[in-house]
């Protein structure tokens, strides 16, 4: 009787191993599949607190509260300024320590949106914007007319009023002002 309690531990013990191998083994996978909107999707669905950092250079801090297959919406601590990132100018996203973070995995994203959707809709409204650029870290800041399939069209408060045209694939950020 002894013995058959012993093989039964050792089956147990042998099985448990197996499922925590499995279990990493899953989890690997998944972290091979991962895809950095994917990862995004994760902590905006945790609430998670992230400072994100452009390739511009800049960096901001608060909560994702959109992602889609060519931008990342963020909320931003404090003043609660929502920006609009494209993916192609984010550097890195990093999570705080204080709240769980999801594992990576492979995700498919919800919504099939570009820069210029999203500007479109928000143009309606001729908000107050601020703009960053790559190359130049510039920031230029005016009123939104309109948005084409390349092109967005800013009012810019100068002596006279002007008007300038600005290329979306230049654009790494876009800062509703009066957002909050």
């Amino acid at each position: 009787m002894a013995e058959l309690r012993r093989w039964a531990g050792e089956a147990r013990a042998v099985d448990a191993a197996k499922a925590r191998s499995r279990q990493q083994w899953l989890r690997r996978q998944a972290a091979e599949e991962a895809t950095f909107a994917g990862v995004a999707l994760d902590l905006a669905e945790h609430s998670a607190t992230v400072l994100l950092k452009t390739t511009a250079g800049r960096a901001h801090r608060g909560r994702l509260v959109g992602v889609a297959r060519e931008l990342a919406v963020l909320r931003t601590e404090g003043r609660g300024v929502t920006i609009i990132v494209p993916w192609v100018a984010v550097a890195s996203l990093r999570a705080r320590r204080d709240r769980p973070t999801p594992d990576p995995g492979p995700r498919s994203l919800p919504l099939d949106l570009g820069l210029a959707d999203v500007l479109s809709v928000v143009a309606g409204s001729r908000p107050r914007i601020l703009v960053g650029f790559s190359q130049a870290q510039e920031l230029v800041a005016g009123e939104l007319q309109s948005v084409g399939t390349d092109v967005m069209t800013l009012r810019v408060d100068a002596d006279p009023p002007a008007t300038v045209y600005i290329r979306l694939a230049s654009v790494t950020e876009v800062s509703l002002l009066g957002s909050g």
